[in-house]
């Protein structure tokens, strides 16, 4: 049924239970409609316009309808959403506060969450994975902390989501109950994440230039307008390390695993170590960074690509 239909039907239906009607009306309703669509008995023609015959038999259709709907009792309430499993929570979620600095939620859809704001941990996140539940009533429980660590999930198909907490102000290491977690997820791509702009959190900011050194990369950053999260730890003057991922699932099974580095004419080298594109380098020849943004264009020779030719990187810690 598509939305104008549904909107039609309960419409009539509302119009119909303000009507005492009883069966023998309703049989005689049927009857005559019956006989006027088809006659047993021969009828004089008569000279109507041709709209109001058109009109007659929409009215006629509506009509029929209505007692069709009225006979079965079509119950008009929507089927309840299912209740919330790890699985729709899996992925990379960003804490949407200006207070979070950066701080990121890692699900995965065995039921295992990890947090962090710093690049460092993230090459070894896995480790750091600890079990949580979502029960009756869509509560999250982490198993691990105190019964009243808990916190209903209000989940959009957009690709937001609130943890609202339960239980006393102050009994639990993660809830209290005045604040309410607010999230954004990121990665797998969502509507909310694609449209994200700029992090909630704004971090000192510098006028547009191309990195001297391969450590101002070092941070977690997402591609504007997708669910590519690039993240990259500083190893030494001239070299990083990177993970690269579009699914959400970067901590425990990232796309690409490999090294960064600055080219000397200007630009930067992701060399893959890890993943399909092994050994395909993506290569940007032209790099600028205002320390929250990072612009890149692909160079012609390139052999990887983590997106489009150009596009912006947002920082996320």
């Amino acid at each position: 049924m598509t939305p104008d239909e549904l909107h039609l039907t309960t419409a009539l239906r509302t119009y119909a239970r303000a009507v005492e009607v009883t069966d023998a009306d309703l049989d005689l309703l049927e009857a005559r409609l019956e006989e006027h669509i088809h006659p047993t008995s021969p009828r004089v023609p008569r000279n109507r316009p041709w709209q109001l015959a058109v009109a007659a038999c929409a009215v006629t259709a509506l009509v029929l309808a209505a007692t069709a709907l009225w006979r079965t009792e079509v119950n008009e309430t929507l089927p309840a959403s299912p209740s919330l499993t790890p699985a729709d929570l899996a992925g990379v979620w960003m804490v949407n506060e200006a207070t979070s600095a950066g701080h990121l939620w890692h699900f995965t859809a065995d039921g295992q969450r990890a947090t962090t704001n710093n690049p460092e941990e993230y090459f070894a996140l896995e480790q750091d994975l600890e079990w949580f539940s979502i029960g009756a009533g869509d509560v999250f429980t982490i198993p691990d902390m105190e019964d009243d660590c808990r916190a209903t999930v209000h989940f959009a198909p957009e690709g937001t989501m609130t943890l609202n907490p339960l239980g006393e102000a102050n009994d639990c290491e993660m809830f209290t109950s005045d604040r309410v977690w607010r999230f954004v997820r990121l990665s797998p791509v969502s509507l909310a994440g694609a449209t994200l702009t700029e992090h909630p959190y704004v971090w000192p900011s510098i006028p547009a230039a191309e990195p001297v050194h391969v450590r101002e990369l070092a941070g977690t950053w997402l591609l504007r307008g997708t669910g590519t999260i690039l993240v990259v730890r500083y190893t030494s003057p001239d070299e990083a390390e990177y993970v690269l991922d579009d699914d959400g699932d970067g901590p425990t099974l990232a796309d690409e695993r490999g090294t960064a580095s600055l080219r000397p004419a200007g630009g930067l080298v992701l060399h893959p170590t890890e993943g399909a594109d092994q050994g395909c380098d993506t290569v940007y020849e032209g790099v600028l960074t205002t320390g929250n943004t990072l612009e890149t264009q692909l160079a012609e020779t390139s052999c990887g690509r983590a997106g489009a030719v150009s596009g912006t990187w947002i920082r996320l810690n």
